[in-house]
């Protein structure tokens, strides 16, 4: 029995190796048959009027083909303990419509959580009990119909259908935005998400013409898998005669190749548009200060952590006119900012790609409190098939006329104040992310000086404190002279309104010390606002 189960793990890991590869190779030559063939400003157009004509047989289609079509699909077990059948379905669509329905599957139990998706607990309705893992959430590999109103409609690999979905919205944002004639850049670090900002970036008539990477490979070791990236994608590109940009070094601390290129484009009468992490772009704008450089005239857009007001407000400061976008690696871009925004992250969602459930207060849960958002996928194309899931976040949801061109496209709900409602464990308490956020961003800067991204909260799982893991307040050098017994008071504060008790916070008079060192970015450019020593730092 041993010998057969390890054969069988073998063939399991050898099949998975192959798939991963097959997707590799059906990635690369699908972005290159993409960006031989852009969308075009007309065929976004017609496919969002398609799509937003066709909201509920679209969803309808997915389920059928990736739910019920589907045998390991969890959403079908969901579906069937609580009662529903396709047919089923199909009569709630129309009696409901699709948010109506939606709504009424999350209460039948038909939904998951971020902890269920995770797989950091099984997931439980009743006598159903299963454990997930975000594989199973893949849709099957395969080709569909090409989703661009317009082309011819054989079949395409889905990979090639993934980048045009993405496209229709990437066109019409920047073309809302006025951004036909900008020169596109992006900051980042080498991967498949960078690859798809660039794709973003690439439209009827222009391509970005610029790539940094916040990694220089000649001092930093990074990953193979972003070596390969960050040398294949411009090679196989320029030999194909649909150049992307090779990436350029401009570490956090030094970026001053972004400087250099957003001021040489300014100055040349050009517009250029940098897209890039919401820490980062914090600290390009205080390098840009510090240098005296105003940058009015460039466009930012945001994304990968939360747009706060007081890191939206450091941005703006040197001159940048930032707009946010959503999104995550579950379910590509989810919304885009507002062009006459109401709030910091005040955001058009993407009505066409997703229905959104809002869960109220009256059927709010220790799992899924009042204003968490369920998403559900429309388009076929993304790896991950998603029916009333929550990553995490939840958000204020308004529809209104707020006069903008992303409103005129057929945009009308909006998203704001996009936060993350799980609670991060802080010695043997859970305390909201909320909580931490107001400390590193509002009190300790308006006590202690500094900025939004001067502080951060380290927890060294290395070195344990009585069985829990020691943690740092973590400030940046720049800030000056202060009174650190004052900074570690104010973070013990804080943390015991947010719910951490006086018995974990004095267990041990180290368990919170005080280091006078810089944040700690993550792989993917993001400063957290609290970050975990296991977290590495190095792009795998």
């Amino acid at each position: 029995m041993g010998f057969a189960r390890c054969g069988s793990s073998w063939a399991a890991s050898a099949v998975a190796e192959i798939e991963a590869a097959a997707r590799g190779g059906s990635f690369l030559v699908s972005l290159l048959l993409y960006l031989r063939a852009p969308v075009t400003l007309e065929e976004a157009r017609a496919t969002l009027r398609r799509r937003l004509a066709n909201r509920e047989a679209d969803f309808l289609r997915n389920v059928g083909r990736l739910v019920y079509g589907h045998r390991a699909s969890p959403y079908r077990r969901l579906l069937r303990h609580a009662g529903c059948e396709y047919g089923d379905l199909e009569q709630l669509l129309r009696k409901r419509g699709l948010e109506g329905a939606l709504a009424t599957l999350f209460r039948q139990g038909v939904y998951l959580t971020g902890s269920e998706l995770r797989g950091d607990r099984p997931v439980v309705r009743g006598s159903l009990r299963f454990d997930l893992r975000l594989r199973h959430l893949r849709a099957p590999w395969r080709v569909i119909p090409s989703p661009i109103v317009g082309r011819r409609a054989w079949p395409v690999p889905q990979h090639l259908a993934m980048f045009q979905d993405l496209a229709v919205n990437a066109v019409l944002t920047t073309d809302a935005r006025g951004g036909a004639g900008w020169r596109h850049g992006h900051w980042s670090s080498p991967s498949d998400s960078s690859v798809l900002w660039l794709l973003r970036a690439t439209g009827p008539g222009y391509r970005p013409v610029r790539w940094f990477s916040r990694f220089d490979p000649a001092v930093t070791p990074i990953a193979f898998r972003r070596r390969v990236i960050a040398k294949l994608v411009p090679w196989l590109t320029a030999r194909a005669g649909v150049p992307l940009p090779p990436p350029t070094p401009a570490p956090y601390l030094a970026p001053r190749p972004i400087l250099d290129w957003l001021s040489e484009e300014l100055a040349a009468g050009h517009t250029p548009a940098l897209s890039s992490p919401v820490g980062l772009a914090v600290s390009l704008s205080r390098e840009a200060r510090r240098a005296g450089q105003d940058l009015r005239g460039a466009q930012l857009t945001i994304s990968a952590e939360p747009a706060t007001p007081a890191r939206v407000q450091e941005i703006k400061a040197a001159g940048l006119k930032p707009v946010v976008a959503y999104g995550t690696r579950e379910s590509g871009l989810i919304a885009h900012g507002c062009l006459e925004p109401s709030a910091a992250d005040d955001m058009h969602l993407y009505h066409d790609a997703f229905a959104v459930v809002r869960v109220a207060a009256s059927e709010a849960t220790a799992e899924l409190p009042a204003g968490a958002l369920l998403l559900t996928g429309l388009q076929p194309s993304w790896p991950y098939a998603l029916l009333n899931v929550s990553l995490g976040d939840q958000a204020t949801m308004t529809r209104r006329d707020c006069g903008c061109a992303m409103g005129a496209l057929g945009w009308p709900w909006h998203l704001d104040t996009v936060r993350s409602f799980e609670k991060i464990k802080v010695g043997a308490a859970p305390v909201p992310v909320s909580a931490i956020e107001r400390l590193v961003e509002e009190v300790l800067p308006a006590q202690c000086g500094g900025s939004a991204i001067d502080y951060q909260l380290y927890e060294a799982d290395d070195e344990m404190v009585h069985g829990q893991a020691r943690l740092r307040l973590l400030i940046a050098p720049s800030v000056g002279e202060i009174d650190e017994q004052r900074a570690r008071a104010l973070a013990l504060a804080a943390l015991r309104r947010g719910g951490a008790t006086t018995a974990d916070l004095e267990a041990d008079p180290d368990w919170l010390t005080i280091a006078r060192r810089l944040p700690v970015v993550s792989a993917g450019g993001k400063i957290y606002h609290v970050h975990r020593a296991s977290w590495s730092t190095e792009p795998k």
